[in-house]
């Protein structure tokens, strides 16, 4: 069984970026899980997309929860390809069909929760006795409370976001272009680009230190 936290009412923490398609997958997501949750807005990947996708994996890990059908599995061939390594999902067509729609955000939170807490990697199943699967799936409690306590704490609210000009001045767009080059993270308008922060656990000091250097 993996051992994993669970909050108050019993959802799983999943430590990995889980990446879906729209925001009615993002809520389900959520209704089933702890995560960090991340949209591709629809079919069309961006570079950019692709390239915030990446980056996210390299540092946090993401695991594709497409929907079961044809755009979801164009999308997760196209992100395979640029990304052969990222960790893949499966929710099955008839767990993700209501009314003669399928999508992620009909899925039973049970069938979610199980898809989440066993994703393969590059679309193959892992090898158990390797590291990187004791790594993904076998988190100690005291590992995974350490890792939680330390994003609870830093985590950069909306108004300190606001207070250090990354919006609602002429220079904010300016801004969030350099600092976002600096950290690696990519460009978004203000909305996207505190998600971006958010996801990439960027506290307040460190984004702090780097507008202060973009400002020189």
């Amino acid at each position: 069984m993996v051992k994993t936290l669970s909050d108050r009412n019993g959802r799983p923490t999943i430590p990995h970026v889980v990446l879906v398609e729209g925001k009615n997958d993002r809520n389900r997501v959520l209704e089933a899980v702890q995560a960090d949750v991340l949209t591709t807005g629809g079919e069309a990947l961006t570079e950019s997309m692709v390239q915030t996708i990446r980056r996210l994996h390299e540092r946090r890990g993401v695991i594709v929860l497409t929907d079961p059908d044809g755009p979801g599995g164009r999308i997760r061939r196209a992100l395979t390809r640029a990304i052969p390594d990222l960790y893949h999902a499966y929710v099955p067509s008839h767990a993700a069909k209501r009314q003669g729609k399928i999508g992620i955000e009909h899925a039973n939170l049970s069938v979610i929760r199980e898809a989440l807490l066993h994703p393969i990697q590059g679309g193959h199943p892992r090898n158990e006795g390797s590291p990187q699967y004791a790594l993904l799936h076998h988190r100690s409690a005291d590992t995974a409370s350490a890792e939680e306590d330390k994003t609870t704490n830093s985590m950069l609210n909306w108004q300190a976001f606001q207070a250090m000009g990354l919006v609602g001045e002429d220079f904010s767009r300016d801004l969030r272009l350099k600092v976002g080059d600096m950290l690696g993270i990519g460009y978004g308008n203000a909305k996207q680009f505190y998600r971006l922060l958010q996801l990439f656990n960027i506290d307040e000091e460190k984004l702090s230190h780097a507008i202060k250097v973009a400002r020189r």
